[in-house]
């Protein structure tokens, strides 16, 4: 009895005194979770910083999770012995903490390597040069959106609005029409959002409560009930997810079988003047003038390169979906809330905006949004301050000594964005938002809200782009401004990723003087 005793109450705690890492002493049976429930997970994480150093255990429930502050130790967990740790957790197969669905989690090593290639092709400069004339039509919907709130004076909710932009902004990738600005809805739209909505829980609520009380023990039991709800409820979703992306990809697939045929019947014609026009070479487009091409048809222009399979093809969309809904909405929306925080900085941007399209009036919207470097600086500094998530965590599936600590199987790694974003001793006035410092490079394990290494987001590139072309879009016409009901400072409750608790509410007012818009002509 007092053996199992032991293997139950006091083994699983004994992980952090084999690494050498200190932390606070844990309960049994509960670890540390009653002062990540007094705390919140933000100050916890703080006090463990201050208290313990830079690296330090602490246990939620018998789980430990290592938390790194160390900007030495993340470079190599992140890039050095990168093929040691992976994102993902066998052991939370259906939901953890980042609350991805168990169908994207066995991509590592070799497999996650493979999707990580195809995802950088599809997003090269290029590619993402063709990609973006297809927003064009989602910037005029989301314009004559700002219009009417402009008009009715009342605030307008960013959070919704920004989710609206990216969400159609990923389906146009796809080739399928969602006009969600316009109150579309469809079996994807609609999925997409009811799974990130089961994804999306109070701080703290995703762990349990630390005391033996009766009262405890039966709100501990219904918060279980309720997480496994969400967590069926997601993986419902994310079937109806997967199922609309395969009826995208197989109709796709079937238009270009057509073609094919069509194009292969008018070869075996004998060509007359009509045939001719199609048989002509190619026009050889400038790089500014790069034909249209979607994700997805980058995608399967691509099998026979990487040798994708349909289901791979589907795989890619699915992650492309799930990966970028959030991530571009937090982006574009927390930016716009610092903007309107920081109307002589936002003055600055929009000055320097139409600065740069007097001097090119032919520009596309995709060389301005890489070549306007205040815009850079804005949403970078955004990003260090907004992370689209508080948190990165790495698992470890290979035995590794890393800076002198050895790490077992199965050692959970916290890496807190928000902690490290704000470092006294790497940033000057932290919690202040000044763009200029990002005109030299920080250290990149220091700001790294898209992660660092071989499994950063690999959609980081493509996130950017529609951040700043939508900003690029707005800021030509229109300003932010604080509203009465804007919240400041801005509360956030986590997900797969950081969300608001009360949305953003954010007053928008037309520009006295503003220049010719690429998109509306106006």
């Amino acid at each position: 009895m007092h053996v199992c005793t032991c293997r139950v109450v006091y083994a699983p705690y004994q992980v952090f005194k084999v690494m050498g890492v200190e932390g606070p002493q844990p309960q049994p049976i509960w670890g540390n979770t009653l002062l990540y429930k007094r705390l919140g997970e933000k100050k916890m994480f703080e006090h463990l910083h201050c208290v313990y150093g830079a690296v330090c255990g602490f246990y939620l429930g018998e789980k430990p999770y290592l938390l790194v502050v160390d900007l030495k130790m993340l470079k190599e967990i992140l890039v050095d012995a990168a093929e040691n740790f992976s994102t993902c957790d066998n052991e939370d197969s259906a939901f953890g903490i980042h609350g991805r669905p168990p169908s994207l989690l066995p991509c590592v090593g070799k497999e996650w390597q493979r999707f990580r290639d195809i995802f950088m092709a599809a997003f090269s400069p290029v590619k993402l040069m063709t990609m973006a004339p297809l927003l064009e039509n989602i910037h005029k919907r989301l314009l004559e959106t700002l219009n009417k709130a402009e008009t009715s004076e009342d605030s307008i909710e960013m959070w919704s609005l920004c989710c609206s932009v990216s969400l159609e902004a990923l389906c146009c990738q796809l080739e399928e029409k969602a006009v969600f600005l316009k109150r579309g809805e469809n079996k994807l739209t609609n999925a997409i959002k009811l799974f990130f909505q089961s994804t999306t829980h109070a701080e703290g609520e995703n762990v349990q409560l630390n005391t033996v009380g009766v009262w405890n023990i039966i709100t501990t039991a219904l918060m279980s009930l309720r997480r496994l709800g969400k967590r069926i409820e997601a993986h419902n979703e994310f079937k109806n997810i997967t199922e609309a992306v395969s009826e995208i990809v197989g109709q796709y697939r079937d238009q270009q079988n057509k073609i094919q045929r069509q194009e292969s019947e008018k070869r075996n014609v004998k060509p007359g003047k009509l045939q001719r026009r199609f048989t002509a070479p190619p026009l050889s487009y400038p790089m500014k003038l790069l034909p249209p091409k979607s994700f997805l048809r980058v995608l399967v222009e691509g099998l026979r390169s990487k040798n994708l399979t349909d289901a791979d093809v589907v795989s890619c969309c699915v992650i492309f979906l799930l990966a970028g809904y959030e991530t571009i909405a937090s982006t574009l929306a927390h930016t716009c809330y610092v903007l309107a925080l920081n109307n002589l900085l936002q003055e600055k941007l929009c000055a320097t905006i139409d600065a740069y399209f007097k001097r090119n009036p032919m520009v596309t919207l995709f060389n301005a949004s890489e070549e306007i470097e205040y815009l850079d600086m804005i949403v970078q500094e955004s990003l260090r301050l907004h992370p689209p998530t508080s948190k990165i965590i790495r698992h470890c599936v290979e035995p590794c000594v890393v800076r002198g600590v050895s790490f077992a199987p199965g050692t959970r790694v916290i890496v807190p964005l928000d902690l490290i974003h704000r470092l006294s001793d790497q940033w000057e006035e932290p919690d202040q938002f000044k763009p200029e410092r990002m005109r030299q490079a920080p250290d990149e394990f220091c700001h790294m809200p898209f992660g660092e290494g071989p499994q950063h987001c690999v959609g980081m590139e493509f996130a950017l782009m529609v951040v700043k072309i939508t900003l690029i879009e707005i800021l030509r016409v229109y300003k932010f401004i604080k509203a009465p009901n804007t919240q400041v400072p801005l509360q956030s409750k986590e997900g797969s990723t950081r969300k608001p608790t009360s949305g953003i509410y954010l007053r928008i007012k037309k520009r006295s003087i503003y220049k010719y818009s690429v998109v509306t002509g106006v």
